[in-house]
């Protein structure tokens, strides 16, 4: 969202002029008084660069409102179209927690991993090479930080 909204030119105007108004308000405050009341040299400026911030804050303001939004019906787009991955998902759980007591740990992990990984990648990224890679070694790691470190038993299943 951040780099649709700098391209936005809506919220780069915004910003500009508010940037702008703020250094026209800065030079304002400093124009010295001529007259002891009433209105002086400097309120018209003021006027004008407090209404140039307000009117950039109100454009950058929109501009984000309006890619926000946008953002957010990608979102649920992309959300509504993932019902296949999440009941993959949801029984590739069931398989994994009914599988773990029997295959164990290693066996079970490595396999649930690879294919979560499989399931959640876009289809034009899947490096079955590089998931297989990272599957073992997650499940690895896993085993040798519970087992090793925190010294929490692990089911072996077949392996013992």
């Amino acid at each position: 969202m951040t780099r649709q909204l700098i391209k936005d030119k809506n919220f780069r105007m915004g910003c500009i002029m508010t940037v702008l108004g703020i250094w026209m308000l800065a030079d304002a405050i400093n124009f010295g008084r001529f007259i002891s009341g009433g209105i002086g040299a400097d309120f018209f400026p003021k006027i004008i660069s407090t209404a140039l911030i307000l009117i950039g804050l109100l454009l950058a303001a929109g501009a984000y409102k309006a890619a926000r939004k946008q953002a957010e019906k990608r979102e649920t787009a992309a959300i509504k179209n993932n019902y296949p991955e999440f009941a993959a998902t949801l029984g590739l759980l069931a398989l994994y927690i009914l599988a773990l007591k029997p295959l164990g740990f290693i066996l079970s992990t490595a396999p649930f991993t690879f294919l979560l990984i499989l399931i959640l990648s876009p289809r034009e990224n899947r490096n079955c090479l590089l998931f297989a890679t990272v599957a073992a070694a997650v499940t690895v790691a896993l085993y040798f930080l519970f087992v090793k470190v925190f010294y929490i038993m692990l089911p072996g299943g077949i392996l013992g």
